[in-house]
C-alpha cells in the first residue's frame, strides 16, 4: 500500500501532515500498527511525496489525496511500470473526475473514486467489460449484505437510485476501470444533468456506514475472485446471470439510442450478446449504445 501525496498543494514534506481529513475520511490511519517508510518511485525532486507501509497487502494500492482522476493517475503509474494487474488506485477526492461520455463525475471527499487495472484476460471481454465489471461490483456488495442492482450497462441502483457509476477505458491491450461510489454524499437534483435522469443517492441515505479504503480493498478482493470465475464461464450464462441482477425488468423507459429520436419501450432484459431488450411500438428491439431513462409506473 502506498500514500501518494505529491498531488496535494500546500503541504511541507513532513510525514505527520497527511494526517488530514482527506485521508481521515478515506479510513486511512497513521498508528502504530502500520510502519510507513518513506520511498523515490519516480524522479519528481524535493515535491515528490511518497511512503509504503509494511503492513502487508494482497493488492498494489496507490492511495492519493485530491487529483484530477483516479484514471488519470492510472495512467500514469502504469506508463512508469508501478501498477500491475490487479493493482489500483483509491482517491480522496477529485476535481476532473470522470464519468460516461466525458461526464463530470460528482467527487468531494468520502466516496469511492478508484480505477483498478484489469488483467489481460479481460480483453476479449473487452464488448462487455462494463457490464461484467457491474456485476462483479453488484456480487461484491451483495458479500457484505448490500442489495444493489445493475442499470445498463454501467450503473449501480439500489431502490432505484443511482448509487455509482463504472467507466471502462482500454488503450491497446491494458483495460482500466474507473469506478464511483457514493458513500456519504450524491448530487443534488440541480447537479444532474438530464431531468429524466433517475435520482441520486449514497449507501449512509440506506444506512450503510462504512469507510472508502475498507470498501475498496473489499471489492477489489471479491472482484478479482468473481471476474476469474466469469471468464472461465461461457458468455452467453454470464449474461444470464447478469440478467438476473438487472433493475428496472418490465419498467416502461425513454431510450437515447444516438441514432434516431427517443422512443419508448418497455424494458426486457438483455440478449446474449449483453445488448438490451426493449420492447416497442414496432415489436422488439435490441441496442448496444443507448442511454436509459426509466419513467414513472
Amino acid at each position: 500500500m502506498i500514500l501518494w501525496g505529491t498531488s496535494i498543494e500546500g503541504k511541507s514534506t513532513g510525514f505527520e501532515t497527511y494526517e488530514s481529513q482527506q485521508f481521515l475520511r478515506l479510513g486511512l490511519n497513521f498508528d502504530k500498527k502500520s510502519s510507513w517508510h518513506r520511498v523515490s518511485l519516480i524522479a519528481e525532486g524535493a515535491a515528490s511525496k511518497c511512503w509504503i507501509s509494511d503492513t502487508p497487502a494482497e493488492h498494489s494500492l496507490f492511495i492519493a489525496g485530491s487529483c484530477s482522476s483516479s484514471m488519470d493517475l492510472a495512467w500514469y503509474f502504469y506508463r512508469k511500470n508501478l501498477l500491475p494487474e490487479w493493482g489500483s488506485v483509491l482517491a480522496a477526492s477529485q476535481w476532473a473526475g470522470k464519468g460516461q461520455l466525458g461526464r463530470v463525475w460528482f467527487s468531494p471527499v468520502g466516496n469511492i473514486y478508484g480505477t483498478l487495472h484489469l488483467p489481460a484476460s479481460a480483453l476479449p471481454h473487452s464488448n462487455h467489460l462494463a457490464l461484467l465489471m457491474g456485476y462483479v461490483l453488484v456480487a461484491g456488495l451483495a458479500d457484505i449484505g448490500v442489495e444493489a442492482k445493475l442499470k445498463w450497462p454501467n450503473d449501480l441502483i439500489i431502490n432505484r437510485k443511482k448509487v455509482g457509476g463504472i467507466l471502462v477505458e482500454q488503450r491497446g491491450d491494458t483495460c482500466m476501470v474507473g469506478v464511483g461510489i457514493n458513500l456519504v454524499s450524491c448530487p443534488g437534483k440541480l447537479e444532474i444533468r438530464n431531468q429524466q435522469s433517475i435520482p441520486s443517492a449514497c449507501l449512509k441515505d440506506f444506512g450503510i456506514d462504512i469507510e472508502p479504503l475498507l470498501l475498496w480493498q473489499h471489492l477489489v478482493k471479491t472482484g478479482r475472485s468473481v471476474f476469474n470465475t466469469i471468464i472461465m464461464s461461457e458468455i452467453a450464462d454470464v449474461i444470464a446471470n447478469i440478467n438476473e441482477s438487472l433493475a428496472f425488468i418490465g419498467d416502461h423507459a425513454l431510450v437515447e439510442d444516438y441514432k434516431s429520436k427517443p422512443l419508448e419501450a418497455t424494458i426486457l432484459g438483455l440478449s446474449p450478446d449483453g445488448g438490451l431488450k426493449l420492447l416497442t411500438k414496432s415489436g422488439v428491439h435490441i441496442t448496444h449504445s443507448a442511454t436509459v431513462y426509466p419513467l414513472a409506473n
